[in-house]
């Protein structure tokens, strides 16, 4: 009798390990991805390319131009307290120095 609980709940630790294996698998796999695609928006920022191909795959990055776009449009229609007093009084008026900090932070993601 007590093999046999033995053996469901070796079964049940030997289930708990597997899932928890594979949620790490999963976890680390959508960190690589967004890993990648922040160093990949990153270059396009340093380098002031958009478009990218690769095999059959075709993608627009952000660029910096299109970041600072991007930021003033969000903050002309978002409606989240303290969001356009910021990027409106601090983000953009320095974004000659922002948008450096925004490129290295992309590139060590």
């Amino acid at each position: 009798m007590s093999s046999d609980r033995s053996d469901v709940e070796a079964g049940a630790a030997r289930g708990r390990g597997s899932s928890a294996a594979a949620l790490g698998r999963g976890l680390a796999a959508l960190r690589i991805f967004v890993g990648l695609i922040a160093f990949s928006n990153g270059l396009a920022k340093l380098f002031s390319f958009r478009e990218i191909e690769i095999g059959p795959y075709f993608g627009t990055l952000v660029d910096r131009p299109e970041a600072r776009g991007i930021l003033e449009g969000e903050a002309a229609r978002n409606e989240l307290p303290l969001l356009p007093s910021i990027v409106n009084d601090v983000v953009l008026p320095s974004y000659d120095v922002m948008q450096w900090l925004v490129t290295f932070t992309e590139l060590g993601t």
